[in-house]
C-alpha cells in the first residue's frame, strides 16, 4: 500500500480494523466507515478519521476494506461490495474478508462484480482481493417499499438494507401495533424507529401532535423521512440520535422495540432516553421476548408497569 492511499474501510463494531490499518500504514488516509453513530462515537475516541453516513462516499479510493461476519446480512454485504465498486479509482483493490473458512458465497457476490477474484484461506476464514477494471456492468436497487394496514390506514414503508426488520413487519413490532393508543395531540417518541413503522402508525393517530423518530442508524432516519413524505405525514421528524435526542424535547408518549443483543445495554439506553422525554403521567410502550429482566429490573426507571402476553411476545405498559 502506498504512503499516499485513500483507503476506505468499512466496521463490524467500533473501528477496529480501520485502527489496525491506520497503525501499519501511518502515512496513508485511512478512513473508518460507519452507518450507525452511537458506534462511531465510540471509534472516535481512538483518533482514528471516521465518516458516518448512509452510504459509501462516491469520492475515488484507492483501497476499500469490507470485513464480513457470516451470520451477517446479506444484502447489506452486496450492497457494499457495489458501493465499493463505484468508489474505487479504476485499478483500485477491494478487501474482503469472512470468518467463514468454507465459504463460497462471498467470493461468489466479489467474482459478480469485479470479474476475476484472489482468494486466501485461513484457519480463521477466508480473504478475497480483487480490482476495478471498467464500469460497472449492472447497477442494482437494493431500496424496498412495501405496505401495512394500520387500523383504516395503508400506510408505506421504506426500507434498506442495514435498517432493521428490512423488507418486512417484524413480529415484535406487530406486537406492539396491537397494543398501544395515541390520542391526537400528544407527542410520541419512537426509540429506535428502525424503518419507522411504529412512528408512522402513530403519526397518523396524532395529526395534531408530532412523532420524533429517532435512531443511531443514519439510514434508518432517511427511510423514515422518506416515508413520511409518500404517506403525506409531515407530522414526523426523524433524526439521528442514541442518547434520546434533544434534552428539551418532552412527550406523551414513547415506544421501543429494543434489540436483543449487548446483553440487554441497549434496553437500558432506550428506557434512559424514555424516562428522560416522558412527561410525568407520560406512557411507555415496550415490546419484548424476555420479560423476565424487565420484571427484575424496571423499578429502576418506572414505578407503575403492567406486562401482557401478546402472542409471543410481551408488551409492557409503564407510566411516568
Amino acid at each position: 500500500m502506498s504512503k499516499s492511499a485513500r483507503v476506505l474501510v468499512t466496521s463490524l463494531g467500533v473501528g477496529e480494523l480501520g485502527q489496525r490499518i491506520r497503525l501499519e500504514h501511518p502515512h496513508a488516509d485511512v478512513v473508518a466507515f460507519f452507518l450507525d453513530a452511537f458506534l462511531e462515537s465510540k471509534c472516535r475516541q481512538n483518533e482514528i478519521v471516521t465518516m458516518c453516513r448512509s452510504d459509501l462516499p462516491d469520492d475515488t479510493r484507492d483501497a476499500v476494506l469490507i470485513p464480513v461476519r457470516q451470520d451477517g446480512e446479506a444484502e447489506l454485504v452486496r450492497d457494499y461490495l457495489q458501493q465499493a465498486f463505484l468508489c474505487l479509482r479504476e485499478g483500485g483493490s477491494l478487501w474482503t474478508a469472512t470468518d467463514n473458512p468454507n465459504d463460497t458465497w462471498l467470493g461468489e457476490q466479489v467474482k459478480t462484480l469485479f470479474g476475476r477474484v484472489s482468494r486466501r484461506a485461513l484457519p480463521e476464514g477466508v480473504v478475497y482481493t480483487s480490482s476495478r477494471v471498467g464500469p460497472l456492468r449492472r447497477m442494482r436497487s437494493f431500496e424496498c417499499e412495501f405496505t401495512f394496514r394500520f387500523r383504516d390506514r395503508l400506510l408505506r414503508v421504506v426500507t434498506r438494507p442495514g435498517v432493521f426488520s428490512h423488507r418486512r413487519v417484524d413480529p415484535g413490532t406487530r406486537a406492539i401495533l396491537k397494543t398501544f393508543n395515541v390520542t391526537d395531540g400528544e407527542r410520541v417518541m419512537d426509540i429506535g424507529c428502525g424503518s419507522g413503522v411504529l412512528s408512522l402508525a402513530a403519526a397518523s393517530l396524532t395529526p395534531q401532535g408530532g412523532v420524533w423518530a429517532i435512531d443511531s442508524n443514519h439510514r434508518a432516519v432517511e427511510c423514515v423521512q422518506m416515508a413520511a413524505q409518500r404517506n403525506d405525514l409531515a407530522n414526523i421528524h426523524a433524526e439521528v440520535a442514541f442518547d434520546g435526542g434533544s434534552a428539551e424535547r418532552r412527550v406523551d408518549v414513547c415506544l421501543a422495540n429494543p434489540p436483543y443483543y449487548a446483553q440487554f445495554r441497549i434496553a437500558e439506553l432506550f428506557l434512559d432516553a424514555a424516562k428522560r422525554a416522558l412527561k410525568p403521567g407520560g406512557r411507555l410502550y415496550l415490546v419484548t421476548k424476555f420479560p423476565q429482566w424487565y420484571d427484575e429490573n424496571l423499578l429502576r426507571w418506572f414505578q407503575q408497569a403492567e406486562i401482557k402476553a401478546v402472542g409471543r411476545y410481551h408488551v409492557i405498559t409503564a407510566r411516568a
